[in-house]
């Protein structure tokens, strides 16, 4: 039994010793050389923090979620933060509770309790009627019973429903703190038909949106005015932005998005696997209906998920004329990597599809500072001290037949020392 047990504790040892060299082989695959491809920086002067912008040839080579970009300054790895542009983010919506609806001199009127926010720029009224076209005067106070308001500007609310043409029905006004609003409507709508309003808890900042690709090849296929892409590679793709003629007239077309396994599009439909990757409606209405003017347009289609690949974009016209359409681009939201400034040169490197992404105190605690510079990534090299890094998995997990074999080896270590002691002894 002595040695069975030696035998085994020999077995456990090598175990050990081998997981302790694949930790050393990771935490080395943690430096630069792990990563295949770099690029310089330069660094804008003066500046305590700088940005950069993701690119399409960082795309190319470093992970679908970037979460293997490092960036050094020397030897001496510099923490970051990846921003997306997407511009406010909506935390919550806000019931507004509508107060004294009445009919004041032939108009709807009624008060809006804004004390649920701090700040809004816009209201999203819950309205019964349809069909109609209305213009809503907004005006803002911190007491209710105020004699005087201030007239925070008009909106133009109107539902086209039954010419295919949408609805509108969102107050926008400059961003306002007044606890009340006082709204009155000079179109068809009852008081009875004010059911409710939500305003979005949020700061409005404008997107930043980077063209991947344009230029589509543009078909008609029955009735659909059909638009096929093909995106270069790893570049993920967040909507389609159409430029229609400006001779077009008024419209309101749904769109589907298809992604498709191959970017031949001369390949038969059926031999090729299709994924739904959006849909959406794209519109301009300009009229003048009743002595009031709308004006609205909406040129963008969102996808599902960050697509890339060969897109079937398919425009339904219905039974009216094909859209004209001038051109389309496939869009990203713009990222930015956002760091402290170090003290000497910065390279950026990337290229390996098996690292894990960063965890930095500076990404959960840096503040965005509005005046950051704007650093500019150089040409991408080979990054030189590049070595082709183990595989990160467990010893274990990547030498099962070994493990298995220590095992067996040790069952049948036990099982002959148990056979030995059932023989009889010799007298």
């Amino acid at each position: 039994m002595k040695r069975a047990l030696q035998a085994v504790g020999l077995v456990l040892v090598a175990q050990g010793a081998l997981a302790r060299a694949a930790w050393a082989q990771e935490s080395q695959a943690k430096s630069p050389a792990a990563l295949e491809f770099q690029r310089g920086v330069e660094l804008a002067p003066g500046a305590a923090q700088q940005f950069l912008v993701v690119d399409a040839a960082l795309w190319g080579h470093a992970r679908g979620d970037l979460g293997d970009v490092r960036l050094y300054s020397g030897e001496t790895e510099v923490p970051y933060v990846l921003q997306t542009g997407g511009g406010a983010t909506v935390r919550e919506q806000v019931d507004c509770k509508v107060l004294q609806p009445a009919t004041v001199a032939g108009n709807t009127q009624f008060i809006l309790d804004m004390t649920q926010t701090e700040m809004y720029n816009r209201v999203h009224l819950d309205l019964k009627t349809k069909d109609f076209v209305a213009r809503a005067r907004i005006e803002g106070a911190n007491d209710v019973h105020a004699r005087a308001w201030a007239l925070l500007g008009s909106s133009s609310l109107f539902d086209f429903t039954s010419e295919n043409l949408g609805h509108n029905s969102t107050l926008q006004m400059p961003d306002s703190t007044f606890r009340y609003l006082r709204v009155t409507l000079d179109g068809p709508a009852k008081r009875t038909e004010i059911l409710g309003a939500k305003t979005e808890v949020g700061q409005d900042e404008a997107s930043r949106w980077v063209t991947v690709a344009e230029h589509p090849a543009i078909t008609q296929e029955g009735r659909d005015t059909v638009l096929r892409f093909n995106t270069p590679n790893s570049v993920p793709v967040e909507r389609v932005h159409f430029d229609i003629d400006g001779a077009q007239g008024n419209f309101l077309r749904s769109v589907e998005v298809q992604m498709l396994e191959e970017d031949d599009p001369k390949q038969e439909q059926m031999e090729r696997e299709v994924r739904f990757a959006g849909n959406g409606t794209i519109t301009r209405i300009h009229m003048l209906r009743g002595g009031k003017r709308i004006d609205q347009e909406d040129a963008n289609v969102f996808l599902f998920e960050q697509e890339h690949g060969a897109l079937k974009i398919m425009v339904h016209n219905g039974d009216d004329q094909a859209l004209k359409i001038a051109n389309a681009q496939l869009q990203q939201l713009e990222r930015r990597i956002y760091f402290r400034t170090p003290p000497g040169p910065a390279t950026l490197f990337y290229g390996n599809q098996r690292m894990g992404a960063p965890n930095y105190d500076y990404a959960k605690l840096a503040q965005i500072d509005p005046g950051a510079g704007t650093a500019r990534l150089l040409a991408e090299t080979v990054n030189t001290a590049y070595r082709i890094p183990r595989d990160p998995r467990p010893w274990t997990e990547r030498h099962p037949a070994a493990m298995w074999a220590a095992l067996i080896a040790a069952i049948v270590v036990l099982g002959a020392v148990a056979l030995r002691s059932l023989r009889p002894v010799a007298e």
